[in-house]
């Protein structure tokens, strides 16, 4: 049988012996390639999915970073707001005290019991007796207003007196540590909750691909899975003419 007579519906044992050598070596070429574009393609998409895990780690870890600075930032904003709020209900308060103190009128309608009254009128008959002699008495009442204010020294006495029933800077100082046991308390649990992600964080990196995430991983892959058909067809065109220069015909 010469090469002439080969047809499509030649079969492979009746084809000459180097014409069956060289098909089998052409198959054999073929399947070593199609075995290297398999593992191109599957080494090239396991790189990829992990980069992408790493990737995706990163960027979770990142934004779970990003949630917790931003709520940090809300706690420090609430934190000043509550501080600023603080101080000035409780200046307020000092500023009502004094104003009361250094107004006459105010000062005799403030609403005191008659025992409270009594317990003032002791209060500043004690602290009068300070005073060493009537001519410091007599200096300190001096500055008096034409228009009826109450003098310094006045003032001063009241103060001391009403502060005796309203500690304002003991309210102050009271509440200002319940405030600070609050924020010591809100810290501990913002380490608490830094301690349970970093726990986390670190199981997530021993932890396998979700079949979602390489599914998507998958989806954007599709150029490398591409490339790898080219290069499978061109090798099969490769076949195909070989196969052609030697005179040999495909089978249906």
């Amino acid at each position: 049988m010469t090469d002439t007579a080969i047809t499509r519906k030649t079969r492979f044992v009746d084809l000459p012996a180097n014409l069956q050598q060289l098909l089998v070596e052409i198959e054999q070429q073929k399947q070593v390639q199609l075995q290297i574009g398999s593992s191109i393609m599957a080494e090239d998409t396991e790189h990829s999915l992990q980069r992408v895990s790493r990737s995706v780690q990163r960027l979770a870890q990142d934004l779970q970073l990003v949630k917790m600075t931003l709520n940090s930032d809300r706690h420090r904003v609430d934190e000043v707001q509550g501080l600023v709020s603080f101080a000035v209900k409780h200046a307020d308060k000092g500023r009502a005290l004094v104003n009361r103190a250094t107004d006459a009128e105010s000062w005799e309608l403030s609403g005191l019991t008659p025992h409270q009254v009594t317990n003032r009128q002791k209060a500043l008959l004690a602290l009068q007796r300070h005073v060493d002699n009537k001519l410091e008495a007599a200096e300190a009442a001096a500055p008096a207003a034409a228009d009826g204010a109450v003098d310094a020294y006045e003032a001063v006495r009241r103060i001391q007196f009403a502060s005796m029933n309203h500690n304002v800077a003991g309210e102050y100082y009271w509440a200002w540590l319940t405030q600070a046991e609050a924020s010591v308390l809100m810290l501990t649990e913002r380490l608490d909750q830094l301690e349970r992600f970093v726990a986390a964080t670190g199981e997530e990196t021993q932890t396998k691909v979700s079949p979602r995430a390489v599914s998507d991983v998958m989806q954007y892959q599709n150029d490398s899975f591409l490339a790898i058909a080219g290069k499978v067809a061109a090798l099969d065109d490769d076949v195909r003419r070989l196969a052609k220069r030697l005179g040999i015909k495909e089978s249906n």
